[in-house]
Order: structure tokens, then C-alpha cells, then sequence
């Protein structure tokens, strides 16, 4: 007991006292780094290619947003590319199209992963559990995005397409998927949905797995059924991993490009089109760098602000009693 009381002194002794300053501060960090040179040395080379390649062009990017390219120099024109951005009916179409991706593929993306993955992990043998989960994985693993654009543009294709074809079996007239502004963006949803989880349900079923098997025996004493065990057991322990899903998910869903350069170009009436894509015609076909980064850094702005909130409203913090 004295030895506790002595500690708890000298805890409150330790905390009632002024808060290090800014110099002090520096000074351990000194101090810390010179005692863990060798280290340092180890990580400079990765660390001077990441600040190079990955701080920079960010930094440079905010700059160039309040800039314009004019006769091959960059010329300060304030807010001006954020005021026109925001005047301009394509650049708010791309914006709404970007929104609608978010909230069509993100929400329904993360129950339907999170789903197929307690399905997957309460089958009775690992076998089948390994089976599934390959079935999954493999097309996100060995086909780019690049291909399945491609084969989904056949499946799409109005004349000749696989689905129109079976369409055509049952008796329903053909549909032109990809050239119909109602169509076009749920075509392009669904068949992302088809290859985006993959990879979400190896990291669940994963988290799964970590979950003390003593919590489900105890939920099944209490006579839990296995859908009880589910949300009350598996959901609330594997929270972190449903943050980080879908976290990763709607960075995903912000920057959605290939799908639409290779399938539908933004058209038909600029019903596919995004931000992502609205970058790359400003930018990289008109030569507007000093608008196409005003619109990186506002997709960027919108992925951290989302990405907080999700983080937010998924309580991290999991201890196992």
C-alpha cells in the first residue's frame, strides 16, 4: 500500500507539472533520433523517395490549385480556379456523379462483403471456408481492372452481349446498357460490385478468426442462435476491420477511372462521368493544371473528411473481456 501511495505521488507530482515546451520538445526528439541513428540511416533512402514522389507532387498540387498555367508558366490567380470550378455545370455533374458512386457502391459494398464473409466463416469445414474465400479473391488477385472493363463491355455490348442475349431468352427486348443515361451508371456499379469485395472478405474473415472462440461458447450456453452470435458477437469485435473496409471502399469509390475511360467515357450526357475523370480530361487533355488541381484537392478534402467520419462512427477501440 505505501508503495502504492508513494507511486501515486509521484505520478501526480509528474502531471501537475508545467507542460514540456516547444524547445524541450525538440530537444528529446534530438536526442531520440541521435540514439537511434543507425536506424534512421536504414529508413532515409525510402523516406527521401517517399517525400519525393508522394509529399511533394501533394504540396505542389495544393500550390498549383491557386495557379495557372499561361505560355508555359505558372501565374497566381488566387481562388479563381475554385470559384469557376464551382460555376462550371460539368465539374458539378461530375461531382453529383461521384456522390451518387459513394453512397450506390460503398453502403451496400460493405454489408454485402461483411455478409458473404460471416457466411463464409460459419461454414462447419475449413476446406469450404478456403474454397470460397478463393473463389473470391482470385479475380481480384490475377485480372486487372483494365481486363474486366473489357469483358464487361462485351457483356454490356448492345448487338452481340452476353447479357442482352439472355435477355433475349426470356423474352425481354435487348437494353443499350452503356448508351442509355438511366443505365449507364447502375451498369458500371454493378458490375464493380462484382469485383471490389474480394479482397475485403480475405481481410474480414481474417478479423473473424481472431475473435475468441470462448465468447461464441458462451453465447451458445445462453442459447444464442448462430445468426444472434453474428451481430452480437462478430460485428461488435471486428469493428476496426469494418472501418478500415470501409475506409479503403470509398477511396475506391472517389477515384473510379479506368472503368469509365475504357466503358463509357464519361458519356452518355455526362451520366458516368466523375471527378477522377473530370481531372484527367482537364488536365491531361486541355492542359488546365492549374483547374485540374483545384479538383485533386477537392475529391482529396472529400475522401479525408469521409474517411474521418467513418472512423468516427465505428468505435475502434475492441477489448475482449
Amino acid at each position: 500500500m505505501a508503495q502504492q501511495s508513494t507511486a501515486g505521488k509521484r505520478r501526480r507530482r509528474v502531471s501537475s507539472g508545467p507542460p514540456p515546451t516547444f524547445s524541450q520538445r525538440l530537444q528529446t526528439t534530438w536526442r531520440a533520433m541521435r540514439r537511434n541513428k543507425a536506424a534512421y540511416l536504414f529508413i532515409a533512402p525510402s523516406l527521401f523517395f517517399f517525400l519525393i514522389f508522394s509529399v511533394y507532387p501533394v504540396l505542389d498540387t495544393i500550390v498549383f490549385s491557386f495557379q495557372s498555367f499561361v505560355r508555359g508558366a505558372r501565374v497566381w490567380v488566387g481562388f479563381e480556379n475554385y470559384i469557376d470550378m464551382f460555376q462550371d455545370e460539368i465539374f458539378l455533374k461530375s461531382l453529383e456523379n461521384t456522390a451518387v458512386y459513394f453512397l450506390g457502391m460503398v453502403p451496400l459494398g460493405v454489408i454485402l462483403a461483411l455478409t458473404l464473409s460471416g457466411l463464409i466463416y460459419f461454414l462447419p469445414s475449413r476446406r469450404l471456408q478456403s474454397l470460397f474465400k478463393a473463389a473470391f479473391y482470385l479475380p481480384v488477385a490475377t485480372v486487372s481492372s483494365v481486363i474486366l472493363a473489357l469483358v464487361w463491355s462485351f457483356i454490356y455490348e448492345p448487338t452481340f452481349g452476353l447479357l442482352n442475349y439472355l435477355l433475349s431468352v426470356v423474352g425481354i427486348e435487348p437494353q443499350f446498357w452503356l448508351n442509355n443515361a438511366s443505365l449507364a451508371k447502375p451498369s458500371l456499379m454493378f458490375m464493380m460490385h462484382t469485383q471490389w469485395w474480394g479482397g475485403m472478405i480475405i481481410l474480414l474473415t481474417a478479423s473473424m478468426d481472431s475473435v475468441p472462440l470462448d465468447l461464441y461458447e458462451a453465447a451458445r450456453i445462453d442459447g444464442a442462435s448462430t445468426l444472434r452470435q453474428f451481430f452480437s458477437v462478430t460485428i461488435p469485435l471486428i469493428r476496426p476491420a469494418i472501418a478500415y473496409v470501409a475506409i479503403i471502399a470509398t477511396i475506391s469509390s472517389l477515384r473510379i477511372f479506368n472503368e469509365i475511360l475504357i466503358m463509357t467515357k464519361g458519356g452518355p450526357a455526362w451520366s458516368t462521368s466523375n471527378v477522377a475523370y473530370d481531372i484527367y480530361l482537364t488536365g491531361i487533355n486541355a492542359f488546365k493544371f492549374g483547374p485540374a488541381s483545384a479538383y485533386a484537392i477537392v475529391i482529396l478534402v472529400a475522401t479525408v473528411v469521409l474517411a474521418i467520419l467513418q472512423y468516427r462512427a465505428v468505435n475502434i477501440e475492441v477489448e475482449y473481456a
